[in-house]
C-alpha cells in the first residue's frame, strides 16, 4: 500500500495504470490502499510535522522573524506555487480540466506558510483551475 502510494505521488500516473503495475484492481488501488495511506499521512503525520505555531513557540518566531529580517508581528511566510502533473485521462475524469492552468500545463497548486527557520507550518493543495 505504501508503495503504490509513493509511486502515484511521485509519478502522478493514472490509477488504472497504477493497477496494473500492482497487480490490483483500479478500485483497490485508488481507494483502498491510496486513499487510505494519504488519510493516514494527513491524521498522523502532518500534526505532528506540519502545525502552526502556539504559545510560547509562537512569540519565539514572531521574535526570529523580527531578528532576521526587521518583520515586527509576522508568524509566518506565505507563497504558492504550480506543480507540474502529468496530464490527467481526459476521457475518464470528468474533472481532468481543473488541473489545466493559465500557464498552459497541467498543474495542482500548492500555498505553504512556513515559519522564521523556513519548516513548513501550513500547506494546502488544490487543483489550479485556471489559477
Amino acid at each position: 500500500m505504501v508503495a503504490l502510494t509513493l509511486y502515484r505521488l511521485a509519478t502522478g500516473v493514472a490509477f488504472r495504470t497504477l493497477a496494473n503495475q500492482f497487480g490490483v484492481g483500479r478500485s483497490t488501488a485508488c481507494t483502498s490502499c491510496y486513499h487510505e495511506v494519504i488519510r493516514a499521512i494527513e491524521r498522523v503525520l502532518m500534526p505532528k510535522y506540519i502545525r502552526f505555531p502556539e504559545g510560547e513557540e509562537l512569540l519565539r518566531n514572531v521574535e526570529q522573524f523580527k531578528d532576521k529580517g526587521g518583520f515586527p508581528q509576522v508568524v509566518a511566510a506565505i507563497d504558492g506555487s504550480h506543480i507540474p502533473i502529468v496530464k490527467p485521462d481526459l476521457a475518464n475524469d470528468q474533472n481532468a480540466m481543473d488541473y489545466f492552468n493559465r500557464k498552459s500545463f497541467y498543474s495542482i497548486v500548492l500555498q505553504a506558510c512556513v515559519d522564521a527557520s523556513g519548516r513548513f507550518c501550513d500547506t494546502c493543495g488544490y487543483a489550479a483551475e485556471g489559477s
